[in-house]
């Protein structure tokens, strides 16, 4: 970390958010299946041996769990970028059927369980309105997620592919250096977006 970097707040409980999440989480829960069968889809196919090479999203339902987020703590990197950075939980009992689009085969995942430490930058911070130039989200390290699958005893090594598809779309869409990006302004005056939404990151450590 540089030495301007500050611990500015660490809240243990994020109660209000979680409460404002659950009544969103059915909005969400439609746009993220539409990301599932846009992005999972594809890589399924891909990664997926023959007979699966069709395989498709016949029931796709997350079930009544929601994500739990918390604690955070908001960091300031420098004069122009804090940072937020929180505990992201989920567990589910979950409805997904795939099927292999040919020859009546088909498995399904019956829970699903994610935790992360979720990153969302804020950056540029700005002397006039919006104050906030965007918001740049990411995980600094590849969340885990566990599946549990029924039917698939009689397919050897599927599981293991599948949840490498699954892994690798997380990685692709948000693990450092791949971020999703939101802008809060497009005056080029007063932000020069291609600057602000490379997160370099501070340092990486392998072991």
């Amino acid at each position: 970390a540089s030495s301007g970097d500050g611990l500015l707040a660490d809240i243990s409980s994020l109660s209000w958010v979680n409460m404002l999440l659950a009544s969103l989480w059915p909005k969400a829960h439609a746009a993220l299946a539409d990301f599932v069968h846009a992005e999972l889809t594809p890589r399924l196919q891909e990664a997926l041996p023959m007979p699966f090479k069709q395989v498709h999203f016949a029931r796709f339902s997350l079930g009544a769990g929601r994500p739990e987020l918390g604690p955070v703590e908001v960091m300031r990197h420098s004069d122009s970028h804090l940072q937020v950075e929180l505990d992201v939980r989920y567990f589910s009992d979950v409805d997904v059927l795939l099927d292999a689009g040919a020859g009546g085969l088909s498995f399904g995942i019956r829970s699903l369980a994610l935790a992360g430490r979720l990153c969302l930058a804020l950056k540029p911070l700005l002397s006039q309105w919006p104050l906030v130039g965007g918001v740049h989200a990411f995980f600094a390290s590849q969340p885990r997620v566990e599946l549990k699958y029924k039917g698939l005893g009689e397919f050897p090594g599927l599981a293991q592919k599948v949840q490498g598809a699954v892994d690798e779309m997380l990685k692709s869409a948000m693990v450092l250096p791949n971020l999703k990006s939101f802008s809060f302004t497009r005056d080029e005056q007063i932000l020069d977006w291609t600057e602000a939404s490379a997160q370099a990151p501070l340092g990486v450590l392998r072991v």
